[in-house]
C-alpha cells in the first residue's frame, strides 16, 4: 500500500513538470527565443559550419508582426506582406518568413532540439545550398487567430 502512494506522488510530480515544462505554446503570443547553441550543433553534425544568431531588430520586427496577426483571420494570407512588413523594419529582405500551425512546434521538455531548433536548422541548411552565404539570423513568434487557432511566424534573413 505504501509503494502506491509513492508511485501515485511520483506520477502526480512527472505530470506536474510536464504541464509546467511548455508542452505546447500556452495562450500568450509573443517572441520565442531559440537556442543557437543548439541549431549550431544540429548544423555541425550535419557537416556544415553555418552560424545562426539572434538580432534584436529582427526579434522586435517579428515580435511586432506576430502581434499585428493576433486575431486576423487563419494567416494562409499574404506571406509576402508580412515579408515586407519585417523588411521594412530591420532593413533587409527576409529570406524565408512562414506560418505554421503551433502543433507542428512541440517543445521537448528531455532537452533534445526542439521543432523550432530544427526547423531553423533546416531553413539554414536551404539557405545555405541556394547559396546565400553562412550567416543568418532566426526568429520565431507566437499568436493567435481569431478563431483561437495558436500559430507561428517564422522569419530567417542574412545574418550579419
Amino acid at each position: 500500500m505504501r509503494h502506491r502512494r509513492w508511485l501515485l506522488l511520483l506520477l502526480t510530480a512527472v505530470l506536474a513538470v510536464c504541464l509546467l515544462s511548455g508542452c505546447g505554446l500556452g495562450a500568450q503570443s509573443g517572441l520565442i527565443h531559440l537556442n543557437k547553441d543548439v541549431i549550431q550543433d544540429i548544423l555541425q553534425k550535419d557537416g556544415l559550419n553555418i552560424t545562426v544568431t539572434e538580432q534584436d531588430a529582427l526579434n522586435q520586427a517579428v515580435e511586432q508582426a506576430a502581434q499585428n496577426l493576433e486575431g486576423a483571420q487563419r494567416p494562409d494570407p499574404e506571406p509576402a506582406a508580412v515579408r515586407s512588413q519585417i523588411a521594412r523594419e530591420i532593413g533587409t529582405p527576409p529570406l524565408i518568413c512562414s506560418v505554421y500551425d503551433s502543433s507542428y512546434w512541440p517543445n521537448s521538455p528531455w532537452g533534445n532540439p526542439n521543432r523550432h531548433e530544427q526547423t531553423a536548422a533546416s531553413f539554414a541548411q536551404q539557405l545555405y545550398k541556394e547559396g546565400h552565404g553562412d550567416a543568418y539570423a532566426a526568429a520565431v513568434a507566437s499568436f493567435t487567430t481569431r478563431d483561437g487557432e495558436e500559430m507561428l511566424l517564422f522569419v530567417m534573413t542574412k545574418g550579419s
